[in-house]
């Protein structure tokens, strides 16, 4: 396999503001979206307290076995970085209902 050449080297500068903040129960009979996603919110970091979650980014309703699984217990978190990923992220919760930690980010 021959290596990657690096062209040129730019550091990469971001700053993140903090929109708001909250918890959110995600229920386990249906799938859920975000409560109220903030007009300028481009990014969302979550963590899950409780019972595990699983999701999908692009609008499909995830079930008891299809979606991405965000285990509780393993101190996993989700960041999504692009507002349409805020708004098709659906989620429901894995052996009863999920509490979950969500800070909107600029």
């Amino acid at each position: 396999m021959k290596p990657v050449q690096v062209i040129e080297r730019k550091p990469i500068t971001s700053t993140l503001a903090i929109l708001g903040q909250g918890k959110q129960t995600v229920g386990s009979v249906a799938a859920e979206a975000l409560d109220t996603i903030p007009d300028d919110a481009n990014g969302v970091f979550i963590t899950v307290e409780d019972n595990n979650v699983r999701y999908w980014i692009s609008g499909t309703d995830p079930d008891a076995t299809t979606g991405h699984l965000l285990v509780a217990a393993s101190y996993q978190n989700l960041f999504l970085s692009h507002r349409r990923s805020l708004e098709n992220l659906r989620m429901i919760g894995i052996g009863g209902d999920a509490t979950i930690q969500v800070t909107y980010y600029i």
